[in-house]
């Protein structure tokens, strides 16, 4: 039998998956937006001053899913655990210089689309929650489908273009080296700077 952690985990998971559920029979309707699945939850933590930086992203292949999903349009379910007070900061896309705060206390769930806004939160304490993406139905064909991509943060930006610089020399040195997502991204683009 799991941790007792790990089934009140669980239990919020399935919490999550119900209501994800229920926006998604929903959300043709209201959003025009088909949702067709779901990532699985992912637990965050906030950073404390003992915790050491996030290690570099080194594996091409995980890379490029991570890239893959950050630029994929869902839904996102936020499920604030607590304990301590969590500041939610909400920057609409179509006017980023409207910034929305909610100061938010205890236990609370946040549903939001990633391409109406970007949300980030911020806390002083340790604060727990979990996350999870229902994702959106997008277009099928060459032309259509990057409509449907959102550009990336700033910082996953930079890092994708030094990753593309790095492969793009490597590609004419010796190709073994170069993981292949990587390879065919600068296949794509060949004039990386």
């Amino acid at each position: 039998e799991p941790p007792v952690a790990e089934q009140h985990l669980r239990q919020v998971d399935r919490g999550l998956q119900d209501i994800g559920m229920c926006i998604g029979l929903a959300s043709h309707l209201y959003f025009r937006l088909g949702l067709t699945g779901r990532d699985s939850g992912v637990l965050h933590h906030s950073k404390m001053p003992e915790d050491r930086s996030a290690p570099k992203l080194r594996d091409g292949y995980v890379a490029a899913e991570h890239l893959t999903r950050a630029a994929a349009k869902k839904v996102t379910l936020l499920h604030i655990l607590g304990p301590c007070p969590v500041t939610l900061q909400i920057v609409p896309r179509e006017d980023p210089k409207r910034v929305f705060q909610a100061f938010v206390q205890g236990d609370a769930i946040v549903a939001y689309r990633n391409d109406a806004c970007v949300l980030s939160y911020s806390t002083r304490g340790c604060a727990v929650a979990v996350q999870v993406d229902f994702l959106a139905r997008t277009r099928v064909g060459q032309l259509q489908a990057p409509r449907d991509l959102l550009p990336l943060p700033q910082d996953l930006q930079a890092w994708h273009e030094e990753c593309l610089r790095s492969a793009n020399n490597a590609r004419s040195l010796e190709e073994e080296t170069v993981p292949l997502p990587l390879m065919r991204m600068t296949r794509l683009l060949p004039s990386v700077p």
